[in-house]
């Protein structure tokens, strides 16, 4: 095994890595959105809405 190679390997390593590294900072620091959606016509709705604006159903929170 020549130098060149191993010198190749912790290149590539390295580039994973800081790769995951940064996978995982923009991770931590993302807004979690949560979309609640209507059981019968799968609209957007608001969060504790009584009833669907879309199709009327009635919602049970």
């Amino acid at each position: 095994m020549s130098k060149s190679f191993w010198d190749d390997l912790i290149t590539a390593g390295s580039i994973i890595g800081g790769a995951w590294i940064a996978a995982e900072i923009i991770k931590a620091f993302s807004k979690k959105v949560t979309i609640y959606r209507c059981p019968r016509c799968y609209v957007v709705i608001n969060k504790n809405a009584a009833r669907c604006h879309n199709c009327g159903a009635c919602l049970n929170w």
